[in-house]
């Protein structure tokens, strides 16, 4: 499976924005449930912004472990995903880069240390419509295409 690269958002020329790269897992368990983080009544993919030489499996790895407290395990990388927007917290103009996979979770761990974070189960059909972020939207309208679901 491949999600095209597309870029979502409306960019506004003579604008500069600042890159921020991240990855993102898509999780979808039998019941065609897929796991979503929230946070403050907002839904995310699990994953988040890669820090330093951190590889982009080696982020999203991370991210899971603080998000949500469990390992990942990487099936395959189905593309990447960009998003126009602007920070209202930080008042600046963002392209979101987002790398996307397929991903399986495996055990809880330890490592969780963003309490404010909480793992939810969505049926799959329906998480689209709660995501705070279009690009990630984007992907599991794509994934859910691609899958026949």
């Amino acid at each position: 499976m491949f999600i095209q690269h597309i870029e979502c958002g409306n960019k506004i020329e003579d604008i500069e924005y600042r890159e921020r790269i991240g990855a993102y897992a898509l999780i979808v368990n039998s019941d065609n449930k897929i796991a979503l983080v929230r946070r403050d009544n907002n839904y995310f993919l699990p994953g988040g912004g890669v820090e330093n030489d951190e590889t982009y499996e080696e982020c999203l790895k991370r991210e899971c472990s603080e998000e949500i407290g469990y390992n990942l395990e990487l099936i395959e990388y189905i593309g990447k995903l960009s998003h126009y927007t602007k920070s209202i917290k930080h008042n600046e103009y963002l392209k979101l880069v987002g790398h996307f996979y397929i991903g399986k979770l495996l055990v809880k761990n330890d490592l969780k240390i963003e309490e404010d974070h909480e793992l939810i189960w969505i049926p799959i059909k329906e998480s689209s419509d709660k995501m705070q972020e279009e690009f990630q939207a984007h992907a599991i309208r794509e994934y859910i295409k691609q899958q026949k679901i």
